[in-house]
């Protein structure tokens, strides 16, 4: 059980970021932005990951709290960054 919180928990972030990050690029238009944003979410899922790794997984090993919901939090930030990205600039 506390597995599928931590995937959700991580995937429910991922659409939050993508979608910040998506307005943030569309409002500044800055390039070195983009790649602020997405060192960011890199370390906003190492963040994620610990934290949650301390409330919900204790007893499990820190490198499956990690790996759980990397490839879920990578795909939907990245799809959500550019489905809204296109959705705000499109005129």
């Amino acid at each position: 059980m506390g597995l599928d919180k931590v995937y959700w928990t991580k995937f429910a972030l991922g659409i939050c970021y993508g979608f910040a990050a998506a307005w943030m690029v569309a409002s500044f238009k800055q390039p070195l932005f983009t790649y602020l944003l997405i060192f960011s979410a890199a370390f906003i899922y190492i963040g994620i990951a610990e934290f949650l790794w301390r409330v919900i997984e204790r007893d499990k090993r820190r490198r499956s709290s990690y790996l759980n919901g990397l490839g879920g939090f990578i795909g939907i930030f990245l799809l959500t960054w550019i489905l809204f990205f296109n959705l705000l600039t499109a005129q």
